[in-house]
């Protein structure tokens, strides 16, 4: 751990502030299970450049949570990346099976990527709160809140 003491002794010691982390959990569950489960609906290249088209959600999030402001530039070039994800997306299913499933693929990788999209913003809310906590902290505890869940399943 780094500086152990320090990281650890932030640790949520009640309900509300517990449940943050287990919200966060929860997304980084959910943006990863979904995205490994719609390999099973897309090729693999379709998943990493859609996953790298996550930007604009991240940035509508930001705007929205944490009020953070972009300008015309920043929108249009994370446009461009995404019409660039979607044009190569467009063809995932084409590959042979009519009933291949792509569709529901990329709605998977569509709920992971709002999820990405909500990972960075509620992080930055919990280190910049009331209570807020290091960076150091903030992975000790998430990452022991989703160990916990981990060892309960």
């Amino acid at each position: 751990l780094i500086n152990g003491r320090t990281a650890t002794s932030a640790f949520p010691s009640t309900h509300p502030a517990l449940w943050k982390y287990v919200q966060l959990s929860a997304l980084v569950f959910g943006a990863t299970a979904l995205a490994t489960a719609s390999l099973s609906y897309v090729p693999y290249p379709v998943k990493i450049v859609f996953k790298s088209a996550k930007l604009i959600p991240t940035m509508l999030v930001a705007t929205v949570i944490n009020q953070q402001k972009y300008d015309t530039w920043d929108y249009a070039s994370a446009s461009l990346l995404v019409i660039g994800a979607a044009g190569f997306a467009y063809d995932a299913g084409k590959t042979g099976d009519a009933n291949s499933g792509a569709g529901y693929g990329i709605a998977l990788l569509t709920v992971s990527i709002f999820c990405d999209a909500l990972v960075p913003n509620v992080q930055q809310r919990l280190m910049g709160g009331s209570n807020e906590v290091s960076a150091a902290q903030l992975m000790v505890n998430l990452n022991s809140v989703g160990f916990g869940f981990v060892l309960a399943w």
